[in-house]
Formats: structure tokens, C-alpha cells, sequence
């Protein structure tokens, strides 16, 4: 399921965290990808790892900035 503007408001909406327009017009595209960076190496780590090793795989994937 894709994080949509729609989503993101209403999420906030129980938040209630102060937020922009601006802001909540890129937080899906933030959120997408990196949902789509722990999809893309999800078969690299097991359910019951220790979740800072899935950091550390993300990182070791990571394009050079």
C-alpha cells in the first residue's frame, strides 16, 4: 500500500503534529521510498534479527551521496 498525501493527513489528524502543506505534500514521496528501500532488502534480514543490523544493511546499500 503506498503512502498517499490523503494518508499522511489523516495519520496526523491523531498526531496532531503541526504540519505544513508543503511538508505533507512530501512525506509520501519520503515514506514511499523508504519503504521501498526496506522492501528491496527485506530477504537480506531475518524476522527476528536485531533491528539494528537491518540499519546497518541499508546503509551498506546505500548509494554514495
Amino acid at each position: 500500500m503506498a503512502v498517499t498525501e490523503a494518508l499522511v493527513r489523516a495519520q496526523n489528524a491523531l498526531a496532531q503534529i503541526p504540519l505544513t502543506d508543503v511538508r505533507a505534500a512530501e512525506l509520501p514521496v519520503e515514506l514511499n521510498q523508504l519503504a521501498a528501500a526496506a522492501e528491496a532488502v527485506r530477504h537480506l534480514q531475518t524476522f527476528d534479527a536485531e533491528a539494528a543490523d537491518f540499519v546497518r544493511v541499508l546503509h551498506a546499500l546505500a548509494a554514495p551521496e
